[in-house]
């Protein structure tokens, strides 16, 4: 179909497979049963209800209009070209797996609720309400410079996420390799992951803020990083700061990183100029020589059980220091290791 100055109200082929394209000036709704390495396109500043049951490698663009509610069993992309390019978008429902990039170009309010987010890169310039699914894949991303609300993930999130900041996630299996960054500009109070609550561990993941996260709760962290206020060769080099000079944001914290007393810690860097609460679990000492363990000007407390034999149970007394910190550990001639915990000055 091409009729790029044509108003359609309704286009409907729910038992048809598109396999070719469909270019018209305006369509309130549209519904087709399949569609095949197909090109839908919608010229006008309208808003498009659009319903595919099973898409292939298909390609959905309108310049200045909008989808309200987008409804597919399943979106894949074989070939990873498929696309969805809208001035804006309400809702994506989807049960199956969801693999397109989608670009949106304004604010309007966004959600999804999804099955497997299996690839492309999302592009949403604004705030983000809810991203609901049951797994999300290495393959998939996010960049916005907004607000996401929430992140629920039933299973596994091995995705990346690059926005300004994030109210809370949820994720019931384990974090994998996965790059979580905000990067709003740092204020007093505001936390850019207000909560991260991770039922499973937390493994070969980079979490980085600009500035202060919450709570972070896991069953374990292992090879991974966790910065909040660092600098962006500290970052980028996943390395513990040496002195405060480290800090972009100085006044910036983690609120608590709770591991359990089943938790486990090995090869990991928790870092921030404020770390409220530690509790890591069982801590893996060596690490083949390289530096590994938690950083703060201001550490509130730290309760860890070393594998070389001694149990720590620190608070602001003996985290006061580094004086303080090294006459606690040679009073329980507790062996660290490659175990470092820095008080920045």
């Amino acid at each position: 179909i091409s009729d790029p100055g044509g108003l359609i109200n309704l286009i409907s082929a729910a038992n048809s497979n598109l396999t070719g394209s469909i270019d018209v000036g305006s369509a309130n709704n549209l519904i087709l049963g399949s569609a095949t390495n197909a090109s839908i396109r919608v010229e006008d500043a309208v808003v498009v209800n659009l319903s595919i049951n099973n898409a292939t490698g298909t390609s959905f663009n309108m310049p200045v209009g909008r989808i309200g509610v987008l409804r597919t069993n399943q979106w894949l992309d074989p070939q990873s070209d498929s696309t969805i390019s809208v001035g804006g978008i309400t809702a994506i429902l989807c049960p199956g797996e969801f693999d397109p990039s989608v670009t949106v170009k304004s604010g309007f309010y966004f959600s999804a609720n999804v099955g497997t987010l299996g690839g492309g890169t999302w592009t949403v310039p604004a705030y983000i309400g809810i991203i609901k699914a049951r797994t999300v894949n290495s393959a998939w991303s996010l960049s916005s410079t907004g607000f996401l609300a929430a992140m629920k993930i039933a299973g596994n999130f091995a995705g990346s996420i690059a926005c300004g900041a994030i109210g809370n996630m949820t994720v019931g299996g384990s974090i994998q390799g996965a790059v979580i960054q905000t990067e709003a500009k740092w204020t007093k109070t505001f936390s850019q992951i207000g909560k991260l609550a991770v039922v499973g561990t937390i493994t070969n993941t980079k979490i980085a803020a600009v500035g202060n996260l919450g709570a972070i709760t896991a069953a374990g962290l292992s090879n991974s990083d966790i910065y909040a206020g660092d600098n962006s060769n500290v970052i980028q080099s996943g390395v513990l700061p040496t002195t405060v000079k480290d800090l972009s944001a100085p006044g910036a914290f983690i609120r608590s990183v709770q591991l359990g007393k089943a938790g486990k810690f090995s090869n990991s860097i928790i870092a921030s100029g404020t770390l409220g609460s530690l509790q890591l679990g069982a801590v893996t000492t060596s690490n083949s020589g390289t530096p590994h363990g938690v950083a703060g000007h201001v550490i509130g407390s730290l309760s860890a059980a070393l594998d070389s034999g001694a149990v720590l149970a620190m608070s602001k007394a003996q985290l006061k220091s580094q004086a303080t910190v090294n006459a606690y550990i040679a009073a329980l001639k507790a062996t660290l290791n490659d175990f470092q915990i820095t008080i920045l000055t």
